[in-house]
């Protein structure tokens, strides 16, 4: 099923047809310099990087988007000759003007904007073939996401996390297979993802990709080839004519209010 936004309808007939989105490790980094470190180090297994560069809580002035405009332009070129996809958070059209091509968008960003912001975005999908990728928590929230057709949708927390204060329980394994089992965009695991044997949990459940933020921290070459190994065992293919086992139903993800 899907889902509008607001009063308005799924926009699943004039969404564009999302780029593919290759399967494998998907790191988030908070700045240039940790961007660079991975992007640098050979044999780099990720396929995805997200700069997740939050605004200072005084707010992001001219001065604050102008360094990340630049942070992204020197990340852009490394990323691509590396082979990974370079994905920047919330900040979209300081995003769009830098030559980014790929946005990550929180469902409160999108909810966020206004009817010619959601059309100038909607363009740059259609006209120059921007990525989006979108979070979601619930069963709703991946319903709302289905409509926009977006090149991944994020499931979680499928671990508990502390890098983000949520009112979400953790989804479990059970609910992020039962999110890549029905959902017809690729589902992306994150949230609480530690060790390499959470990866291998993941891949298997489905997921087209996992996220690693801790996980992530000071990771070296040889590190990050453990968790790449782990991805791929976790994606040992079934039998031919082997379907996989019907994902149990979801349980409930919002926490009660106390």
């Amino acid at each position: 099923p899907t889902l509008g936004w607001d009063d308005l309808p799924p926009a699943v007939a004039e969404a564009p047809a999302p780029p593919a989105f290759a399967p494998g490790l998907y790191g988030i980094v908070d700045s240039a310099e940790a961007a660079l470190a991975l992007l640098r180090q050979p044999g780099l297994p990720l396929r995805h990087l997200q700069l997740r560069c939050k605004a200072p809580p005084t707010g992001a002035d001219a001065a604050w988007h102008a360094a990340l405009a630049e942070t992204i332009r020197r990340c852009l070129p490394v990323a691509e000759a590396a082979g990974v996809t370079l994905w920047v958070n919330d900040h979209w059209e300081t995003a769009l003007a830098a030559g980014a091509r790929a946005l990550h968008l929180g469902q409160e960003d999108w909810a966020g904007l206004s009817p010619a912001q959601r059309n100038r975005l909607q363009r740059a999908r259609t006209r120059e073939g921007v990525a989006l990728g979108l979070s979601s928590h619930s069963v709703w929230e991946l319903a709302r996401a289905v409509g926009l057709r977006p090149s991944y949708i994020a499931c979680g927390p499928v671990w508990p996390t502390t890098t983000k204060t949520m009112p979400w329980r953790p989804q479990g394994l059970d609910n992020l297979a039962w999110w890549a089992a029905l959902s017809p965009t690729p589902v992306v695991a994150i949230g609480g993802v530690l060790q390499p044997d959470q990866a291998r949990a993941a891949a298997a459940c489905g997921a087209s990709a996992v996220c690693l933020v801790r996980g992530l921290a000071g990771a070296t070459s040889q590190a990050l080839q453990a968790w790449q190994q782990a991805w791929e065992e976790g994606q040992t293919p079934r039998p031919d004519g082997e379907a996989p086992p019907a994902p149990d139903w979801p349980h409930p993800s919002l926490a009660p209010t106390p």
